[in-house]
């Protein structure tokens, strides 16, 4: 699957369009990128999962339920690790696009990523 998500799609748009061009820190821009879009697919499976869970404790308590399962702490803390991961993996990013590609470049990026 050639899939490109948010955050690859921004970088490919600052660097050349032919791949044989590219330098070996412009190869981990895109690898970096990759990474903060997978992590972000992550949070989002990790949400839904967690949604379900508080439902499913609230569904529970309705019914004064005495033992609600360990799982649903643990998708808090899921989300909370991949949450932190996401930010800095994030936040290199951008400071590589800036150092790497410049100040003007890194707001044209800012700007498509939204």
């Amino acid at each position: 699957m050639n899939h490109t998500s948010k955050f690859e799609q921004a970088v490919l748009t600052l660097i050349p369009s032919d791949a044989k061009e590219w330098t070996p820190t412009q190869c981990d821009l895109l690898t970096i990128a990759a990474t903060v879009d997978r992590l972000a697919e992550d949070l989002e499976s990790i949400g839904r999962r967690l949604v379900r869970s508080i439902d499913e404790i609230n569904e529970a308590v309705g019914r004064n339920a005495s033992y609600i399962s360990p799982l649903h702490g643990n998708y808090v803390m899921e989300f909370s690790e991949t949450l932190a991961k996401f930010t800095s993996f994030r936040e290199s990013l951008y400071v590589m696009v800036g150092a790497v590609l410049g100040p003007e470049a890194k707001k044209q990026f800012l700007a498509s990523i939204g």
